[in-house]
């Protein structure tokens, strides 16, 4: 019985291993989006650019925090 109790921890934590592989697959494709925004940029400040990464690193963040973190 307490093996299947440890069988199942394991399990669960797989999946949210997976989940989260998942959703770093979403940050790589958002890096490249940000990537390529700020490469069709001729010319850009110092402050466009930390705008651009900041909106990016946001939307990443949300997806990435839930609650099966704390």
């Amino acid at each position: 019985e307490h093996m299947e109790i440890m069988i199942k921890g394991v399990e669960k934590r797989k999946k949210h291993l997976e989940k989260k592989m998942k959703k770093m697959d979403i940050l790589e494709d958002q890096i490249e989006d940000v990537i390529k925004e700020i490469g069709k940029m001729k010319e850009f400040t110092t402050e466009e650019f930390k705008k651009i990464v900041k909106t990016g690193y946001k939307e990443f963040a949300k997806k990435m925090i839930d609650e099966d973190d704390f």
